[in-house]
């Protein structure tokens, strides 16, 4: 029984694994300064969108109280400006 055999050695990540630590090492500083803004684009530009929409929109007595701006009808969708 020898007891200086070599231990099994483990396999360096490769593919997607490699490819995805080396990009965290080159980005890491832009991708934590990127997220909030990224994260404050995102909550900005959803509730201007929807207001925007609404603004485009004819008024109407129903609920929602505006018209769509885009149906399908006979299978094509139809937008209305």
């Amino acid at each position: 029984m020898n007891t200086l055999e070599p231990a099994a050695q483990s396999k360096p990540p490769g593919g997607f694994k490699l490819w995805l630590s080396q990009l965290q090492m080159k980005h890491r500083r832009k991708l934590v300064i990127a997220l909030p803004y990224i994260w404050l684009i995102l909550l900005f530009l959803l509730p201007f969108l929807i207001v925007f929409k609404i603004s485009l929109a004819e008024m109407a007595r129903a609920i929602p109280p505006y018209t769509e701006l885009m149906e399908w009808a006979d299978g094509q969708l139809s937008i209305t400006l």
